[in-house]
This record gives structure tokens, C-alpha cells and sequence, in this order.
């Protein structure tokens, strides 16, 4: 006897007066069911009301819950909030980047850093330097360096195409990783020196911008 899925299921239960002699012939009425019930199984999945927590969520709930959502649709879910999911990402990843990178919030650092982020690990480091002429010299208003750390990177490429993915229109990108944070940071960040060695408590923690390291 096949395993039937629950849609050919019920067919096939309906069909009882027919399954004489099934278990003679190698049961083909439930074989033809259930290539049948494959056609609609989806539609039965997505449709049919859940019990969650004691409590019935209506058909079709599921497709607009980030935590119940099939795998799937997630790309159909994202696009309610503008967010094209990355194809390869894992399902965990994508659930993440629905979350994180809203479209509402498109083109701002938090974004642009989530964005950045699902590629890097560590502390997650993501350095701006907006309105930055290194990036524009003829126009450093439209200029932006983003920094990411070579030992947080393992994939510079697909975190530079996740930046420039969520990048305003207009906004010239400069992207680089470093091994840790220069000078020019240390200086934008902390008024005096006494800064720097209240905030961090060794050289490394310097390097890799690590508060309280």
C-alpha cells in the first residue's frame, strides 16, 4: 500500500466500494490517486486550518507568518515589504533577511548593515563613511565607503552585492574590508585618546573595534 497524502487520502477513502482486489493487483486505484493528489497537495497544505498553541489559525494564515510560512514562500512573502529574497540563502537565512531588511527601511545604515550582515560573521562588524569623497571625489555628497572586517568577511563578493542591493538610487558605493578599523575611525569615534582607552582594554580590541576587549 502507498503512503497517500492527506488529499489523495480522503479521495481514496471516499472510493471504497472500488478497492476490491487492490491488495491482489498491487493497489492500483491508490497508486492512481495518489499521482492525482500530488496535483493539489500544495493547495491542501497552504489552505487547511492549523491548530498553534491550542488555537485554530485560519486557511491560508500561514502564508503571511514569517514563523509558519512553507519554504517555498518565502520569496511571495517578501515581497509584501519589498524584499527580493536571495536565492541560495538557506531557509533560516531568508526568514532572517524578510525580517531584517524591511522595504520600508530601505536604503537606511541598519538596513544596508542587515543586509551586509547575513554574510559576515563574528561581531558583524559594518564601518559607514557617508558623504565620503574617497567614494565621490566630483560629488562627496553622494559618496559612501562601507568597511567590513577580512576576518568577519568569508565572502567579500556576495557582501558587497547584499550592500549594493539595498544602496539608495543615486548613492556612489565604495566597499572594502580591512583587517581592522584605522586610524580614521579611532578618530571620528572618540574625541581624545583617553576614549579610546576607557572603551577598549588591549590593542586587539582596538583592531577589531570590540568595546570592553
Amino acid at each position: 500500500m502507498p503512503t497517500l497524502d492527506s488529499f489523495a487520502e480522503r479521495i481514496y477513502a471516499a472510493l471504497e466500494p472500488l478497492q476490491f482486489s487492490e491488495a491482489e493487483l498491487d493497489y492500483p486505484l491508490a497508486k492512481y490517486i495518489a499521482a492525482l493528489g500530488a496535483m493539489f497537495q500544495v493547495v491542501e497544505d497552504y489552505s487547511r486550518d492549523q491548530l498553534i498553541d491550542d488555537d485554530f489559525a485560519p486557511g491560508w494564515s500561514q502564508l503571511l507568518d514569517i514563523g509558519r510560512a512553507p519554504s517555498a514562500a518565502l520569496p511571495w512573502l517578501g515581497q509584501f515589504i519589498g524584499v527580493a529574497v536571495t536565492a541560495g540563502l538557506s531557509d533560516a537565512q531568508q526568514r532572517a533577511q524578510i525580517e531584517a531588511v524591511g522595504g520600508w527601511n530601505r536604503g537606511t545604515p541598519a538596513t544596508i548593515a542587515a543586509a551586509a550582515g547575513l554574510y559576515l560573521t563574528g561581531n558583524k562588524s559594518v564601518i559607514f563613511r557617508e558623504r565620503d569623497s574617497i567614494a565621490c571625489p566630483a560629488e562627496p555628497a553622494y559618496g559612501l565607503t562601507v568597511i567590513t572586517f577580512t576576518s568577519e568577511t568569508p565572502n567579500p563578493t556576495a557582501t558587497e552585492a547584499a550592500i549594493r542591493a539595498q544602496k539608495p538610487a543615486g548613492i556612489v558605493l565604495n566597499y572594502e574590508t580591512l583587517d581592522g578599523q584605522d586610524f580614521e575611525n579611532l578618530y571620528l569615534n572618540h574625541p581624545d585618546f583617553q576614549d579610546v582607552y576607557t572603551v577598549y582594554t588591549t590593542f586587539q580590541g582596538v583592531l577589531l573595534d570590540d568595546p570592553g576587549h
